[in-house]
């Protein structure tokens, strides 16, 4: 994972931000769940599973492309 895909969420709030999205906008959200995935996945005993951390880093990425037009890939 690269740093900027560690810092997806951080990047997703900042456009949110900037843009003045609703708190309600799939950008705020899907970084809210990418948060949650990662403390759960390393929490004493991890919450959240690899495949479940993995899928919400996708669906961050998808919705953060769809957005910006940024290339998925």
């Amino acid at each position: 994972m690269s740093t900027t895909d560690r810092d997806l969420p951080v990047r997703m709030r900042e456009r949110a931000d900037a843009e003045q999205l609703p708190a309600d906008h799939d950008l705020r959200q899907r970084a809210d769940a990418l948060d949650l995935a990662v403390v759960g996945h390393f929490a004493s005993p991890p919450t959240v599973s690899v495949a479940q951390l993995v899928g919400a880093w996708a669906r961050a990425r998808t919705a953060w492309c769809a957005h910006t037009g940024e290339a998925l890939l």
